[in-house]
């Protein structure tokens, strides 16, 4: 279980890394914002540990005005 946690927790930093780099991507944003819900369940609680960097996008998305973002 700990090792499952440590990949989880790498891939997790891998992406808010490359989407801290690329906050207005749109084709990344719309991905992330589709397909991110499985790994948030998948790790539970450690998310928690990563709302630092995980809030300021979502807060920047929120705002965003294109409609594929607005139906997410």
């Amino acid at each position: 279980s700990t090792t499952f946690v440590f990949w989880y927790e790498k891939v997790l930093n891998e992406m808010l890394g490359h989407l801290e780099r690329h906050p207005r991507s749109k084709g990344l944003r719309v991905s992330w914002l589709q397909l991110i819900e499985p790994v948030f369940n998948a790790i539970g609680v450690i998310i928690v540990a990563h709302f630092r960097r995980v809030f300021p996008l979502i807060f920047k998305w929120l705002h965003v005005d294109d409609d594929k973002t607005v139906l997410l």
